[in-house]
């Protein structure tokens, strides 16, 4: 077996380094506990922990890590995958082979790996539930600085404000309706810190009022037959296409493939969703309030985007104080 060993086992690549592996299960239940995989990287370069190969982490190689069913014990594969777009999407396919059940069905089974694992399956696909199984090539890079940039929106246009920095008289930050140039109205801002203060106000008490009447048992996913189904259906009618002669004609494989794919991807998203709320329910809730200042703008961004879809920022007399009356949150389950 060439090239450096995969991080988390050793250079035989199938005994566990310890230490490595303590820290990717590590890193697996904060990631399921909310932490942006970004913070994960900044934390392990400040502590001095490197790859394989002794460079520093980044985002990507966190990701990579975590996307390779590996470290669950299964064999993978990469995979390109173009989308309607014309992206790329780069994923790790689990490695499967065909096998006959008692009852006479062929099914496929994922293909275990000769090294131990470091997280179990289940775990491993709540957190690439948690993280997004693909990555596409980058199309840009959009930083966020300000907290509620892109949640905060117009009440006028309907169009996401974003955060401005202080300017000349004015002391303090603001969020404001793009130009009508950029999609916006122009005509609706907010005070920045004041606005960030009676969402965050909002927040605690929601999650605070969600944990403490919180119920830690998840009904069990009523989609498993459903999904096995349709990717037992899939199977067959890629053997009809592909068997010779040829079992299927152009005219009805096409379709048929186009909408069980379809079905798999809707049932996929509903079993994904599942796991995040099972991985979320058995989590040890964390004190938000408390933390919130340790948390990096990422993170505490990614908390918002949990629970808020919007705050939506109703139009305000020229010269009025500022009324959070006029703050409207969208939260999740209202929707």
């Amino acid at each position: 077996m060439g090239g450096s060993r995969p991080f988390g086992w050793k250079d035989d690549k199938r005994t566990l380094d310890l230490t490595e592996a303590r820290i990717l299960r590590e890193g697996a239940r904060r990631i399921l506990a909310g932490v942006p995989v970004i913070d994960l990287v900044n934390e392990w370069n400040a502590a001095g922990v490197r790859g394989t190969r002794g460079k520093k982490w980044t985002k990507s190689s966190v990701l990579k890590v975590y996307r390779n069913p590996r470290i669950c014990g299964l064999r993978g594969r990469g995979v390109e995958e173009p989308n309607v777009n014309g992206h790329v999407a780069k994923y790790m396919q689990v490695v499967t082979r065909k096998e006959r059940t008692p009852d006479g069905r062929t099914i496929e089974v994922p293909v275990k790996g000769q090294w131990k694992a470091i997280i179990g399956v289940r775990r491993w696909e709540q957190v690439i539930a948690k993280i997004g199984g693909r990555t596409y090539a980058q199309q840009g890079h959009n930083s966020r600085r300000y907290l509620l940039s892109g949640v905060v929106a117009c009440g006028r246009c309907g169009r996401s404000m974003f955060g401005s920095p202080p300017y000349r008289e004015r002391k303090h930050a603001i969020y404001r309706c793009p130009a009508p140039t950029q999609g916006g109205c122009g005509k609706v801002s907010r005070h920045g810190p004041h606005t960030d203060d009676h969402i965050l106000a909002a927040l605690f008490n929601k999650i605070e009022l969600e944990t403490a009447s919180a119920v830690v048992e998840v009904a069990p996913w009523e989609g498993e037959a459903a999904l096995a189904e349709v990717q037992e259906s899939i199977t067959a009618t890629r053997a009809a296409w592909t068997s010779v002669p040829r079992r299927i004609s152009p005219k009805d494989y096409f379709p048929t493939m186009e909408e069980l794919r379809e079905q798999e991807e809707a049932l996929l998203k509903g079993r994904n969703d599942h796991l995040v709320a099972t991985a979320n329910a058995h989590a040890r809730p964390a004190d938000v309030r408390a933390e919130w200042d340790t948390y990096s703008l990422a993170r505490q961004r990614a908390i918002i985007k949990e629970h808020l879809i919007a705050v939506v920022v109703h139009p305000a007399g020229r010269g009025r104080r500022f009324d959070p009356d006029l703050l409207d949150p969208v939260w999740r389950e209202e929707t």
